[in-house]
């Protein structure tokens, strides 16, 4: 693995999270501000579907995945105020490519494969459906919430969805992971999405068996931890959140100032170099 490379990979996606997040919240909902008036619905499907399109182009063109574009997109219309109608025109697209996917999915299963990596299925079933309970329930205890709460959300995020599917993907493209894999991973998300319904409604007897375990100062101490950290975060003095919001600001503002000047490289350099040629 090289180190160097990581890490400009991460800051490269933070770099372009921080860009598009700022592009999202003043521009497009003032864009959609400006020509709501113009439009109709059908013209606001388009536009909106478009964007989406554009984010995606946008995201591969700077070196990441498809889903990430559109997830971006999508996150940045949820908070516009045309959601409620952006999602309301969206629904019936949204359930001919969904079925069209899960059908697709479906078809991914290979019965031979089921049979022949049957044991393979099973641990990486028990150990998706162990870990991730495990680190969302441990997760909840840790940011403040009650025992019951984390044991019940625990329960529910005992699978794997779609996304297992776009990384599978990435790393065969890669050649990181073997073929044989692919189908083993979609044979898990199904298993694992079939099973989410019994581990929700285990989740209340779990936590009434475990409950009566754990130490009452433990579960006391969970139970009031959030109560305690929004106390002691409202007798903070000011100046902190003053410190933190200007460093928001600079984090933000040099983010700007940084794809500007990307962008009037790429845009320039062609001119000049023809330029400097003639």
């Amino acid at each position: 693995m090289d180190g160097k490379e990581l890490m400009f990979s991460v800051l490269r996606l933070v770099f372009f999270l921080l860009v598009w997040y700022i592009g999202g919240v003043f521009l497009i909902p003032t864009i959609l501000k400006w020509s709501r008036k113009f439009m109709s619905e059908e013209t606001l499907t388009v536009f909106a579907v478009g964007l989406c399109f554009l984010m995606v182009w946008l995201a591969n063109k700077a070196g990441f995945s498809s889903a990430l574009g559109a997830f971006i997109m999508g996150s940045i219309l949820a908070e516009t105020l045309e959601a409620e109608l952006i999602h309301k025109l969206t629904m019936p697209i949204k359930n001919l490519f969904g079925a069209v996917f899960f059908v697709s999915v479906g078809m991914m299963v290979n019965p031979a494969i089921l049979v022949q990596y049957w044991w393979q299925i099973l641990v990486i079933t028990l150990v998706v459906v162990t870990l991730k309970s495990l680190s969302s329930g441990v997760g909840m205890l840790l940011s403040g919430d009650s025992l019951h709460n984390a044991v019940r959300a625990g329960m529910c995020f005992g699978q794997i969805g779609e996304f297992s599917f776009i990384i599978a993907t990435v790393g065969m493209s890669f050649g990181v992971i073997d073929d044989f894999l692919y189908p083993i991973i979609v044979s898990v998300s199904i298993i694992t999405t079939f099973l989410t319904p019994y581990l929700i409604k285990g989740g209340e007897p779990l936590f009434h068996s475990i409950d009566g375990k754990v130490p009452a100062s433990w579960t006391s101490f969970f139970g009031n931890k959030e109560k305690s950290l929004k106390e002691k975060s409202d007798n903070r003095v000011t100046m902190k959140a003053f410190v933190l919001s200007q460093v928001q600001h600079m984090v933000l503002y040099a983010a700007i100032l940084l794809a500007l000047t990307l962008v009037s490289f790429s845009l320039l350099e062609p001119v000049m170099g023809i330029a400097g040629a003639r």
